[in-house]
Parts: C-alpha cells; structure tokens; sequence
C-alpha cells in the first residue's frame, strides 16, 4: 500500500468547488448523503467544555489523517472528530496498512504514518475547510460565490486531539510545541488563509477559529 502523501489545500478547495459544480459531491460523497440537520431537534452535547451539534464521529485511526477524510467524515454528519494518534517516534517504517479488518483484526501500534508537522498542518487545513463548509452550508446546499451573512444550522463540530504512546513522548518538547500549535494555530491559518483559491475568494476574510483542539 502506497504511503499517504498530503494534497495541498488549495487543490483541494478546487476539487470541492468544481466536484459540486459539476458532479453534486465533494470527495466523490453524493450530495444526497450529506447530512442535513433538523433545526428543530437539538442532538448537541457538551464534551470537554464545548458543544457539539451531536454526539457521532470517528475514534482515532488512519481516517482520521488526512485533510480529506475529515472533511468526508464532517459531511457526513461527523461532530467530534478524534484525530489521528500523533507521538514523537515520527519516522518509523511501517506495514500498511496500519488496521485491516477484512478478517481477523489487525492493528500495528506506534503508527504515525505522517510526519509531526504534516499531521499539524492536515488538521489545521481540514479545520478551515470545515469552518468555510459550515459558513456555506444552507438548506438549499453550498453557496461558495458568496459569503452567507449567517448561517442557522446547528453544524458546532469539535476536533479531539489524540496524543501517544508514552508519558516521556508527550512530555517531549516537539509534542508540547504540537499541542501549543492546536490550540493556536493562527500562524498556520495566516498561511493557508493566502493559498484560498479564486473560487473560495468570498472566504478569504473569513474569521477562522485559531484553537483547533
């Protein structure tokens, strides 16, 4: 199995801008799967003092990694996304891939397939993309030309940091400057906030969340 390799977050803003154009998904999901809350059923829960429009998403796992998968998952009705395992053994080689459950399962531990930084800098672009689709979505579906003045649906998602595999591993100076990173990740957000394409042009000055997680 080939090794992940990170799409850069302007490809992707042009992907969904013109899947949805053209085709009516984004990341080849129907439009007709999106999820679509009901504005009068509230599903929201507290979790780690803040709220979530409802209580369904992913434990941590190689789904969780890439910029897109979160993005899918979010779409499909996602509202506490745990992020993939991030540790300081960073460059190890590993077989892939790192679960299978075609029939017994199998798990390979310490499977951080991603550099440290690149798995920083997938869940800040992924963060973004899901503040820009939250901002877009309307009951009619997205709106990318224009920047809606507000938006009533209840879409509150919440990104749960997942961190491992050891005590001296987290206490480690590159895993603490990471978790300073999540939760402000503004120097990132600045950086990719001038990568949004023409397409996404109405989003540029969009007040993005600087705390991740």
């Amino acid at each position: 199995m080939a090794e992940l390799i990170p799409i850069p977050f302007s490809k992707l803003l042009k992907r969904i801008y013109y899947e949805y154009q053209k085709n009516d998904s984004i990341f080849d999901l129907p439009a007709k799967k999106f999820y679509r809350p009901n504005p009068e059923l509230d599903l929201s829960v507290s979790f780690c003092g803040n709220r979530a429009a409802n209580p369904v998403g992913p434990a941590a796992g190689p789904h969780t990694q890439l910029a897109q998968n979160i993005v899918l998952s979010w779409l499909a009705g996602s509202r506490i996304l745990e992020l993939k395992t991030v540790q300081i053994k960073d460059d190890l080689q590993l077989t892939r891939p790192c679960i299978d459950m075609a029939t017994i399962g199998y798990n390979t531990e310490w499977s951080q397939e991603l550099k440290l930084d690149e798995s920083l800098r997938e869940y800040v672009k992924a963060w973004m993309i899901v503040e820009m689709l939250q901002r877009a979505y309307q009951v009619s579906g997205f709106t990318f030309q224009e920047l809606p003045e507000t938006c009533n649906l209840k879409l509150e998602t919440i990104f749960d940091v997942s961190v491992g595999y050891d005590l001296a591993g987290i206490q480690s100076v590159q895993i603490r400057k990471w978790l300073e990173t999540m939760r402000d990740a503004s120097g990132l957000i600045e950086e990719y906030r001038r990568q949004i394409p023409d397409e996404f042009s109405a989003f540029r000055e969009l007040p993005f969340k600087k705390e991740i997680a």
